[in-house]
């Protein structure tokens, strides 16, 4: 029998959820399920990690995020294949377009091969940057104000801190707009609230409306520089070919000067390489361009 025959794949337990997201450091965000684990119970031996979430990709099409990744003994026998037919399966059980992965360029050269051999194909990518903290804000302060001078910013738009009162519209948007089930989303910023990085995150309202969330945690837990993690405003909300988006700009304003006020010095986001907009931001504040995501991608055939 081998090994990938005496696998199985199941939800991870007790000190195996540690153990998975060691091996996937990656596992930030709300929109996240709980681990599984690929592991053989007799003798006890842990193979790989996988983590998955339901997202909609740029296009409008719903489709399943994966990482997994077999821990460095085990490669090579089986086990991405055992663990990729099994993310196929839940993607059809759950009538999704197919699977998504999203590959940062260090993992590029060793798993693309690997991928693309089973019909993955690049769909996009992101650009990450680092830049400074102050000078960012600075810049996105700059072009609201014009915006308010010229009265583009409704009177009833606030941006406030994420409370309880506030879990079920914002998990409810966060899974409409970038993915995970409501009740999963839920779960982690409730979590979030009772960790100490509860003051990093941010809800735009509109009339009393949710119509906007920005969710920022310290790199690595400490405090120093400040990563977005999560941004999405309500589609009626979102930039126009004017570039005009007030509701992307003030949720910044008003969630970044927090993050000033805690003490981070800079600023790490992402943003996909068409963003014309953001891509003048990061270049205004001087960001250095550190990363590139691929977005691969592949149906359910």
């Amino acid at each position: 029998m081998t090994l990938a025959q005496a696998a199985q794949i199941r939800p991870a337990l007790g000190g195996e959820k540690r153990a998975c997201r060691m091996l996937l450091p990656e596992l930030v965000g709300a929109a996240w399920e709980e681990p599984w684990v690929v592991a053989i119970d007799a003798p006890y031996q842990f193979l790989a990690a996988v983590a998955w979430m339901p997202v909609r990709y740029s296009d409008g099409r719903p489709m399943v995020q994966l990482i997994f990744r077999v821990a460095p003994p085990f490669r090579g026998q089986g086990l991405g294949d055992l663990i990729l037919d099994h993310l196929l399966n839940l993607a059809r059980q759950r009538q999704m377009g197919g699977l998504l992965h999203y590959l940062k360029g260090q993992d590029s050269a060793e798993i693309r091969p690997w991928l693309e051999a089973r019909g993955f194909t690049a769909l996009s990518e992101e650009l990450v940057f680092d830049a400074p903290l102050a000078l960012f804000h600075g810049q996105v302060k700059r072009l609201l104000g014009w915006l308010r001078a010229r009265n583009c910013v409704p009177d009833g738009a606030q941006v406030v801190p994420l409370d309880q009162g506030l879990l079920d519209p914002v998990s409810l948007l966060h899974a409409q707009l970038i993915g995970g089930e409501p009740w999963a989303v839920r779960r982690r910023l409730e979590a979030q609230l009772l960790g100490p990085f509860a003051d990093h995150q941010f809800v735009l309202k509109v009339d009393g409306m949710v119509q906007g969330l920005l969710l920022c945690q310290p790199l690595e837990g400490k405090m120093g520089t400040a990563v977005i993690s999560a941004k999405a405003v309500a589609p009626a909300l979102q930039a126009s070919q004017s570039g005009l988006a007030w509701a992307d700009l003030l949720l910044m304003a008003e969630g970044l000067a927090v993050a000033c006020h805690l003490g981070h010095q800079r600023l790490r986001f992402s943003c996909l390489e068409g963003n014309r907009h953001t891509l003048g931001l990061a270049r205004r504040a001087q960001g250095e361009e550190i990363d590139r995501i691929v977005v691969l991608g592949r149906g359910l055939a």
